[in-house]
């Protein structure tokens, strides 16, 4: 609930439209299906991979970047989709990366 109470649900306040959420938790078989790493945040409810539709995924993640708590926020695929995470300890790293 912290990733939604403190990021998603902000970004979906100020975006005034749904917002996608394509990957949220994975348990570690499917994790480990999809390639992903062993410390992946989604196996502990940290992370979400999310999608605006249409419009500008761009223009979300750098609301997310300018206005928002987060830990990792990630371009994925040149904004395939966006990954965001936030850690409830509050060691939220601010860390901007593009795959």
């Amino acid at each position: 609930t912290a990733l939604v109470d403190n990021v998603l649900d902000p970004l979906r306040t100020w975006w005034g439209k749904p917002i996608t959420v394509n990957s949220g938790y994975r348990c570690p078989e499917l994790n480990a299906a999809v390639k992903e790493s062993k410390s992946s945040q989604h196996m502990k409810r940290e992370a979400a991979d999310i999608d605006t539709g249409t419009d500008s995924k761009q223009t979300a993640f750098e609301y997310i970047r300018k206005n928002l708590p987060y830990d990792q926020l990630i371009d994925e695929s040149n904004f395939a989709w966006v990954h965001v995470s936030y850690r409830a300890d509050g060691a939220n790293r601010k860390q901007v990366l593009k795959l």
